[in-house]
This record gives C-alpha cells, sequence and structure tokens, in this order.
C-alpha cells in the first residue's frame, strides 16, 4: 500500500485562494475634511468634521508615473476592519471592547462592509467632530453610525485592523482638535493588547501578523 504526499496545515488558517498578487496594490493616506452631512444611527442627521484613512485601489502598478504589469483582477467585495479607541498617552482602551468600523464610499454613503473596487477608493472614519461641539467622537458600525463621546477627548488614539487578504493588518493613528478640526497622523506601532483582542474577535486570523 502506497500514501501520497502527506501535509500538515494550520486547522485555524484562512481558506486558501488567489494568491497575493491578484489582488490590486492599496494606497493609505490620511484624510479630514469638514462640512459633510452624516446621519447617526438614530435616524438624525448632523453636520460635522471627519477624520480617517482613504483606501485606494490602483488599477495598475506604477513607476515613475508609469503603468507597469498586468491589470489586478481582484478588489476587495467585503471590506471591514476592527477599531479600538485608546488615551493618546497611555494607551488604555476607552471603550470595553473592539468595535466594527464604518465605512464610506466614493458616493459618500457610509457602510459595513463596503465594496473596494479595482480603481476604486473607500474612507475609513476614525473620528468626527459635530458642529458645535469642541470635543473628539469615536465612530462605529453600531449597525449605523454610532459616535462615542470618548470622554469628551481633545485628542484620542485609534487602532485599526483591516480584515481582509491582501492589506497591511495593523494600523495605528493619532487624532486631535489641536487647529479646531480633527487633525490625523500616524501614530505609535499597534498596541499588543489590541494584537491579543483582535485575534480572539477574528477566528481564522489568529495568526501572528
Amino acid at each position: 500500500m502506497e500514501f501520497g504526499k502527506l501535509t500538515i496545515d494550520n486547522p485555524n488558517a484562512p481558506a486558501r485562494g488567489p494568491v497575493a498578487g491578484d489582488y490590486a496594490p492599496v494606497a493609505v493616506a490620511p484624510f479630514a475634511e469638514s462640512g459633510c452631512q452624516v446621519e447617526l444611527a438614530d435616524g438624525t442627521g448632523a453636520r460635522a468634521a471627519l477624520a480617517g484613512i482613504r483606501l485606494s485601489a490602483q488599477a495598475r502598478k506604477r513607476i515613475f508615473g508609469l503603468p507597469i504589469g498586468p491589470r489586478p483582477r481582484l478588489g476587495f467585495p467585503n471590506l471591514k476592519c476592527l477599531l479600538s479607541f485608546r488615551d493618546s498617552d497611555s494607551g488604555e482602551a476607552l471603550l470595553d471592547d473592539v468595535v466594527r468600523g464604518v465605512w464610506r464610499d466614493a458616493s459618500g454613503k457610509l457602510l459595513d462592509p463596503v465594496m473596494l473596487e479595482v480603481g476604486g477608493e473607500v474612507d475609513l472614519v476614525l473620528g468626527l467632530q459635530l458642529e458645535g461641539e469642541d470635543f473628539i467622537r469615536g465612530p462605529y458600525s453600531g449597525p449605523g453610525l454610532e459616535a462615542s463621546e470618548l470622554g469628551r477627548r481633545q485628542s484620542v488614539e485609534v487602532q485599526v485592523k483591516l480584515l481582509a487578504a491582501g492589506l497591511p493588518q495593523h494600523l495605528a493613528y493619532q487624532l486631535d482638535l489641536a487647529a479646531g478640526a480633527p487633525a490625523i497622523s500616524a501614530a505609535r506601532p499597534a498596541n499588543p493588547d489590541f494584537v491579543v483582542e483582535t485575534r480572539k474577535a477574528t477566528p481564522g486570523f489568529n495568526r501572528p501578523g
């Protein structure tokens, strides 16, 4: 009796599928906008200033502005993420648990999850300031847009885990109101506690990233 080649694999690993080269390369850049109209989970609308990160799925890789290589076949049809709002100085979590992030598509609609097509872009909203308020709120999907007051803070750190193959896993940003409106910049590396929490919350993605 003969046996073929046996393969030992991690049973918690994500299902094998398309290889990384099939996915569109994605550029991630901070954004901040004022005068935006948002609809909250309770059905009320408000004007707000927003800050977050913009993900752009490039149709082709480029060198010196010139497109090279084949056009990628795959975008991200079910893009979602986990967030943790934390104290800017201590890194202490401001909410009891990680939360789902809320996205804005090209039409301005708030969604969770969202479709990021090849050649398209979407925004992940990480902080907002409602008109007439002087503190940053932490936006998340409730479903619908929830906006926690986070202790009425002037600054907050946001830890991010993107849940999609082909994207960076853990990112971190600092938001503050030093200029009177939300501004965003890169923060310290991923918080170790947040990394552990997201592994617990996402079975199948529990390998070191």
